[in-house]
């Protein structure tokens, strides 16, 4: 069973809480996009690749062109959410990150991505929960 670390005593060595860890380790010490403060959320919206060749053919040809001329593919993913399990893969539209000021204006604009969008939004780890050391 693993041995449960309170927050206080989680950094003990770094003196940083789980949230500053993940932030640091996880998004690389990424900034906010509108004011460059540290960030506190992560959104990243995917697009089916056959949609953004129905609704946006130009776009897509731009993408495609680019890609050729750096002798890559397109970066495209397969979703593996426990919500959607789509085997069609999935073009990364965009990355933000927002501080925690910018925190509510980022998810408002968000929420209104295109239906054919799947957004999701990543806050790292809960700050009250408890975090738990080695095998459970």
């Amino acid at each position: 069973m693993g041995k449960v670390v309170h927050i206080k005593k989680f950094g003990h060595i770094t003196g940083e809480t789980p949230t500053e860890m993940h932030r640091r380790t996880a998004w690389k010490g990424a900034r906010c996009s509108n004011c460059t403060s540290p960030a506190a959320i992560r959104i990243l919206t995917f697009v089916p690749v056959e949609e953004l060749k129905v609704r946006a053919p130009n776009v897509y040809a731009g993408l495609v062109t680019d890609c050729a001329e750096r002798g890559e593919g397109l970066p495209v993913t397969r979703l593996k959410s426990s919500k959607v399990s789509d085997p069609k893969p999935y073009l990364c539209a965009a990355t933000v990150y927002a501080c925690s000021h910018c925190q509510a204006a980022a998810e408002k604009a968000a929420a209104h991505s295109p239906s054919f969008a799947i957004v999701e939004i990543d806050r790292g780890p809960d700050p009250t929960s408890r975090v738990v050391v080695g095998a459970t």
